[in-house]
């Protein structure tokens, strides 16, 4: 695979998003000088075969000409495939001049220790022989992503579901060794292997104050300011987020100081609104529930808001589509990904790059 120089810029951003002149005005959202779609292709499901594998490069091609910048993947989806496949993606869309590197934000994450790893091979502070934070551990998996994306420069860096480490260790513990991983990826920063970093949560961030794995959030922006300053680089979010699990809008499961007050005064905030007080950017996963929304909406909350945003979309749509305008419509949310694996699901998927988001106080009655 040729090596691919070059990493996501203002300049490069802004000139993919120029190519859309009919995208809705708020499909590209712009992030600490970057352009970022409001939908972005995850690479999650599927088997590790050479024919999923065709299908996923064959609609990151496709998504990339229609409006979509952001990819995700993490080496453990696919069993390294989904990596591999960015990298075959990219390679393609630039041959055939549909992208250049700079307009493209690349996001992969670190943490699970790959499966082909002998055990004798993994790190000793291995949770269960199969999550880490160590240092050497991260910064090469790091170079071990580059190589298989064929890259020289990752966008945004995800430390992968670091609460998993709250398992074993004592919360005070645990920011010591978050303390740790942000001077390495710092220090990665600074060497220009990654531009960003950030933590990637399957629920540590989206739990109650009281659980076990709750991670507070203004914690970890603290830590990150305690190792860089205000010019740290640790600004992403990555969570689930769809129709049938709104919690990252709706439950004040975060603490965040009181705007104004000098003494120590924190409130409670949902994730999404603490993430925009803190200065992170927040991007979901899961858009669909990994498929399950793309047939039929379940009863519930989920169906009932599905419905009222498809009257707001002004249009008929299918399922996917309204619980797509759901995720990307929220206050607070970047890009919500969704895996895209055919290319008759970018073109249903990316309709929406046109179609404006709901309006933000029409959205909030959704809940009323």
């Amino acid at each position: 695979m040729p090596r691919i120089s070059g990493f996501a810029t203002a300049d490069g951003t802004r000139r993919y998003a120029q190519r859309f002149p009919h995208a809705a005005s708020d499909h590209f959202r712009q992030r600490y000088g970057l352009w970022m779609s409001s939908l972005g292709l995850g690479g999650y499901l599927g088997a590790p075969t050479e024919s999923v594998s065709q299908g996923y490069v064959t609609s990151m091609v496709a998504a990339l000409g229609a409006g979509c910048n952001v990819i995700d993947t993490a080496p453990n989806y696919r069993h390294l495939r989904s990596e591999q496949d960015v990298g075959d993606a990219l390679v393609q869309a630039i041959e055939q001049g549909i992208i250049q590197r700079d307009e493209v934000i690349v996001c992969t994450k670190g943490g699970y220790v790959p499966y082909e790893w002998p055990t004798e091979s993994r790190p000793p502070d291995a949770v269960n022989g199969t999550h880490s934070l160590d240092a050497a551990f991260l910064t090469g998996q790091i170079r071990a992503s580059l190589h298989r994306m064929g890259l020289d420069c990752i966008d945004i860096y995800f430390v992968q579901e670091p609460e998993i480490q709250l398992y074993t260790l004592t919360p005070g513990e645990f920011m010591q060794r978050l303390r740790s991983v942000f001077e390495t990826l710092e220090e990665e920063v600074r060497a220009g292997r990654i531009r960003f970093y950030g933590a990637a949560c399957s629920h540590g961030l989206l739990t109650d104050t009281g659980d076990p794995a709750h991670l507070p959030l203004y914690k970890m922006v603290q830590v990150a300011e305690a190792v860089a300053g205000a010019n740290h680089h640790f600004r992403f979010l990555q969570f689930p987020y769809h129709l049938g699990m709104a919690g990252a809008f709706v439950q004040a499961n975060q603490l965040v100081k009181r705007q104004g007050n000098k003494q120590v005064d924190r409130i409670r905030m949902s994730l999404l609104a603490a993430a925009v007080q803190l200065g992170m950017v927040s991007i979901t996963c899961g858009g669909l529930a990994q498929g399950l929304l793309g047939e039929e909406i379940p009863e519930g909350n989920g169906r009932r808001w599905a419905a009222q945003v498809t009257r707001l979309m002004g249009t008929r749509a299918t399922p996917a589509q309204a619980a797509l305008h759901f995720a990307r419509s929220t206050p607070g949310l970047t890009t919500a990904l969704v895996s895209m694996s055919t290319p008759t699901h970018v073109a249903e998927n990316l309709a929406l790059v046109n179609l404006p988001s709901v309006d933000q106080d029409r959205f909030f009655k959704l809940f009323e």
